[in-house]
């Protein structure tokens, strides 16, 4: 009822049927909830979060990764999996309670911790075991991240420049925008760039960038 850009009003409710989605997606299993985000095209998605493992590699020393914009909690799941302590954060507490909800459900050991919350307002008061992160996966909307977010991870690379980051996106624009200013004032520069034709017969496509 409002003129913004608002996809989801503040309640839904359920008319018939289940009030979950269920998806099976790297051998793991999610529920999700309606106004959750989830991939449209579960196929490539997969396919995405693979390679995100593999660059991520596996983590012997139970190193701290960080899964900015985390949404239902794969990609924290996966990194988990792969021995990272990880830390998932999601505007959405929905979604956070469905990223919990899956932890479970799939048995993930190390579990990821999860925090609701915009990463600009939580920014800097994340637990103590997970301020120094040796991986960052970040996956924002299309509008990628704020100038607040930006700066503040650049203060993270600054500190640390053997933390790899890695940026899933939907829109090059503001991709291309973040990676230019996340490069201008630190060691790190982007070393790899891969498409993925998420969305067949359109110009979009979704993108992968990872920085060190």
């Amino acid at each position: 009822d409002e003129n913004t850009n608002t996809i989801f009003g503040p309640t839904s409710k359920r008319i018939l049927g289940s009030d979950r989605l269920r998806e099976e997606l790297c051998g793991l299993s999610f529920q999700i909830a309606p106004t959750s985000f989830f991939q449209v095209n579960p196929w490539q998605a997969e396919n995405i979060y693979r390679r995100v493992e593999q660059i991520a590699g596996k983590s012997v020393a139970g190193d701290v990764a960080w899964d900015l914009y985390c949404g239902t909690g794969q990609i924290s799941m996966l990194l988990a999996q792969s021995g990272f302590r990880t830390l998932g954060i999601e505007v959405n507490p929905q979604a956070i309670r469905d990223a919990q909800k899956n932890v479970v459900t799939n048995d993930i050991s190390p579990a990821p911790h999860y925090v609701a919350g915009a990463v600009e307002e939580i920014q800097g008061s994340f637990p103590s075991w997970a301020e120094k992160p040796e991986l960052i996966v970040v996956n924002p909307s299309r509008k990628g991240l704020s100038d607040s977010v930006r700066d503040y991870l650049k203060g993270v690379l600054k500190d640390n420049p053997k933390v790899r980051l890695v940026y899933v996106s939907c829109e090059m624009e503001t991709l291309a925008r973040d990676v230019e200013d996340l490069t201008s004032d630190t060691e790190h520069s982007m070393k790899q760039l891969e498409a993925f034709d998420m969305f067949p017969y359109t110009e979009k496509l979704e993108w992968l960038a990872v920085l060190n």
